[in-house]
């Protein structure tokens, strides 16, 4: 799950549906949430070390990049705590936008802490749920109209927002 984490593929669901059928669901949850946080923070700290002076190069020729990166130094947990919340977002485009923004390594590890437990906790469930559907078949139900909801959630929140600004 680190490395699946810190490469952006193949998807965590298959990893934290297997650590909820082998290890239980709530012990498989929380190994996923540790090492998806893990990976995301070694990902971050890669790409940080590799891209984000070439982004600072390209950043500094356009002036509405200048304003996004500012925003990303001010901004940056709300946004990537937010999109980390939302299960089936590509963990491994969020980590790239988080390591050649301005936003600090602290941020990110917090958003991650914090953002990635939801929905590694909606993919375990739908995962393990799916594989056991015989023995729960209402949590399965409830569990898909959380996800379904996670994500209506994040769009009407994005609509709003940029309907005040």
């Amino acid at each position: 799950m680190l490395f699946v984490n810190a490469i952006g593929f193949p998807p965590a669901i298959i990893f934290s549906s297997a650590n909820a059928l082998i290890f239980g669901l709530v012990p498989g949850i929380l190994l996923a949430w540790i090492a998806e946080t893990v990976g995301v923070t070694i990902s971050f700290i890669l790409l940080r070390f590799l891209f984000r002076d070439a982004a600072e190069d390209v950043i500094a020729k356009h002036t509405s990049l200048q304003k996004i990166d500012e925003l990303s130094g001010q901004q940056g947990f709300k946004v990537m705590l937010i999109a980390r919340l939302v299960p089936y977002l590509p963990s491994g485009l969020l980590n790239a936008l988080g390591a050649i923004s301005k936003m600090s390594l602290q941020a990110f590890v917090l958003s991650a802490l914090i953002g990635k437990l939801p929905s590694t906790a909606v993919e375990a469930i739908i995962g393990h749920d799916a594989m056991t559907a015989s023995e729960n078949p209402h949590r399965l139900i409830f569990t898909i109209i959380i996800a379904i909801a996670m994500v209506g959630g994040f769009f009407y929140y994005e609509k709003r927002k940029q309907k005040n600004n």
